[in-house]
């Protein structure tokens, strides 16, 4: 499969009111603007490729605007990492006031919500089957231990550790299908618990929006 293909010319590289605005939304969504967003984040925001012609401008107009006062960059666990200075968020409010909110790609947040909703609408169909599969076999096992065959021990590990995926499975799809509202971006979107709801309850949802665990769970 071919590489991106470079711009073929500066047209096509986000401009400067742009990269500040990815910097505002990446912190925003990392719950970190106080503390600043990596140059990976900024790229996530912009829909940039990190190896990639507009990847390595976007490098240099961050260095340039922390010449101009822009941006701010400092060193976290090694990494650098930018926010926006008072005077670069001037700068966008300003831009914003005379021509609108600077526009953006998909945020990286809505990204996984809509392939998540759509991993699930696909699958929940036979994760529901799995289920009930399970369910059956279930049935069958407590029918022969009540008339005297019962299975041999490890039958019922087994089946329950299925049993337990299959569930946590179709409860992760049908979440992300029917329950995760769609993202804001103008605020972070977190898989919370809400108010008065029990921390066992918490820890089994743990990850239900990650559909990558829908063949990990096992």
């Amino acid at each position: 499969m071919d590489g991106p293909r470079e711009p073929a010319d500066r047209s096509d590289f986000p401009s400067d009111d742009t990269i500040l605005a990815a910097v505002r939304r990446a912190g925003l969504h990392e719950s970190a603007e106080h503390k600043g967003v990596s140059a990976r984040l900024i790229f996530a925001h912009l829909a940039i490729p990190m190896r990639s012609g507009p990847a390595r401008t976007v490098r240099k107009r961050l260095a340039a605007l922390e010449q101009q006062g822009r941006l701010e960059v400092r060193t976290v666990h090694g990494i650098a990492v930018w926010r926006l200075t008072p005077a670069g968020r001037r700068r966008l409010t300003t831009v914003e006031r005379t021509r609108g909110r600077v526009g953006l790609p998909e945020s990286p947040q809505h990204l996984a919500w809509r392939k998540a909703r759509a991993a699930a609408e696909e699958e929940l169909d036979g994760f529901a089957s799995a289920l009930a599969e399970g369910v059956a076999e279930a049935g069958e096992m407590l029918a022969a231990l009540k008339r005297g065959e019962a299975p041999h021990s490890d039958n019922w590990f087994l089946l329950g550790r299925r049993l337990r995926a299959a569930s946590w499975r179709l409860g992760s799809a049908w979440h992300c299908l029917a329950e995760w509202p769609e993202p804001d971006d103008d605020r972070p979107d977190r898989d919370v618990p809400g108010p008065g709801e029990p921390a066992s309850v918490a820890v089994l949802r743990g990850g239900r929006r990650n559909i990558t665990l829908w063949t990990d769970i096992d």
